[in-house]
């Protein structure tokens, strides 16, 4: 049977028939195979002509593979049956063979092939079987809590979700994307996760904040990231640094690494905001950041949101800088560090133009300062209304 399989199907595509006939006679031929193998062979070809309307051959084949998948016992059986299983699935997804649906879950869950399986998440996805989106969701947040002992099996399978996962353009994916994008995985998997975000939803702010509701604050900073990257409106942008900035004052740690990472959280949020636009309702979580931030780089992020501000209350803070600094240099108690901050503060009291700075600003020439200090001071006074 198995050398007449092979004759026939030589013979068939040396012969001109129309489409449904060419499909009858395939189908008959895939009735007639007496292997998995031979089933296969017939699969192959009929892909390889792409035969109109051949969805309903995939779907039938693919649902007498599932009855019988289960009771194969050698090794090339399986192989056979998982070549097969993966073609069907590759095919019914780019038809979008919404009926296959069930058949696809079920052989996803029974082969013992990651790239069959894959695939099959792939199909899904493609078909955007809404009955099986909580399950593929459930696969992809299985795989990233931990990486498995054979771990490219496991990226075979995410691989494949997260492809399937993103045909489905609604915001609930979002989440165990952006986690497989940041997880375990190797280079291939994350970059494709990476690659896919942007197109999942055009505004990720509410799944976003939904993560970093919940998430620790590496997590958090992540998210951040995320959004700012994102295709999201500058409102929705700014909202979400908006709440990150504020969050960031909220919990404190003696431990230096947590310090650290709090003042890394509130400086990207600062530096977006910088970019984006400065809404007044931070500025005294701004001033904060300058008085007790973690680092100088904190401070001099603070000192950026502060010019980007313009605001009055704005420049009443920078002056207040200002001020404090002249009098650290009368009493000769400024050092390196002071004269970076200064050198930060200065300019960006100017592009306030607030002439309420006037006073710090002259004073710098009476405080012992540097040459290039003073005429820091003296550009940013011509600066002022």
């Amino acid at each position: 049977m198995k050398r007449l399989i092979c004759v026939l199907l030589s013979l068939v595509v040396t012969i001109q028939l129309y489409a449904s006939e060419e499909l009858d006679l395939y189908t008959w031929l895939f009735d007639q195979s007496a292997s998995v193998h031979e089933q296969y062979s017939v699969i192959k070809t009929v892909s390889s002509l792409n035969i109109p309307d051949s969805g309903s051959l995939y779907a039938s084949a693919l649902a007498k593979l599932n009855s019988f998948y289960m009771d194969l016992k050698t090794h090339s059986e399986r192989n056979s049956a998982n070549a097969l299983a993966k073609l069907l699935v590759m095919e019914l997804g780019s038809l979008k063979y919404e009926s296959a649906a069930d058949d696809i879950w079920r052989i996803s869950q029974v082969t013992t092939d990651p790239a069959t399986k894959g695939e099959a998440m792939t199909a899904l996805g493609r078909i955007r079987s809404m009955a099986y989106l909580p399950q593929l969701i459930k696969t992809l947040n299985d795989l990233n809590l931990r990486a498995p002992v054979n771990r490219s099996d496991a990226e075979k399978v995410a691989y494949g979700t997260i492809m399937g996962l993103e045909k489905y353009r609604l915001p609930e994916v979002y989440e165990p994307i952006f986690f497989a994008a940041n997880g375990w995985y190797s280079t291939p998997v994350k970059d494709l996760a990476i690659q896919v975000l942007p197109s999942v939803v055009d505004d990720p702010t509410e799944p976003l904040r939904g993560i970093m509701n919940r998430g620790s604050y590496e997590v958090k900073l992540l998210a951040l990231e995320a959004s700012f990257a994102s295709q999201a409106p500058n409102a929705s942008k700014t909202a979400l640094a908006v709440y990150a900035f504020s969050d960031g004052w909220i919990h404190g740690s003696s431990r230096l690494p947590d310090r650290a990472l709090l003042s890394r959280y509130r400086k990207t949020a600062m530096n977006q905001l910088a970019s984006l636009g400065v809404p007044d309702e931070v500025l005294s979580s701004i001033e904060r950041s300058y008085r007790e931030g973690f680092d100088d780089e904190e401070k001099l992020s603070a000192i950026a949101a502060l010019a980007q501000n313009g605001s009055e209350q704005a420049a009443r803070y920078l002056t207040a800088f200002l001020t404090d600094m002249n009098a650290r240099r009368k009493s000769n108690l400024t050092n390196q560090n002071d004269e970076r901050l200064v050198r930060a503060i200065i300019p960006a009291i100017g592009r306030t133009k607030q002439s309420l700075a006037r006073p710090a600003l002259s004073a710098v020439e009476f405080s012992g300062w540097q040459p290039l200090v003073i005429r820091l001071a003296q550009d940013a006074l011509k600066e002022l209304n």
